[in-house]
């Protein structure tokens, strides 16, 4: 039980500096031009966005 409310606490951690990332990077120049060239949404946001976002969390996981 204490090892479930620890890795809750970090799961919600990790939640919360993704969705600050996120909403950093969707206006990023790369995947504005992608839109604009017509791109799907869904592969801006994991093309572009994602991969962008994924780095501080990672880094941030690896405290």
């Amino acid at each position: 039980m204490p090892a479930v409310a620890l890795a809750l606490y970090y799961l919600a951690v990790c939640a919360r500096v993704m969705r600050a990332c996120l909403r950093d990077q969707i206006g990023i120049d790369c995947a504005t031009t992608a839109r604009d060239e017509g791109e799907a949404e869904a592969r801006v946001t994991t093309g572009h966005v994602l991969r962008n976002a994924l780095l501080p969390v990672v880094r941030a996981g690896a405290r």
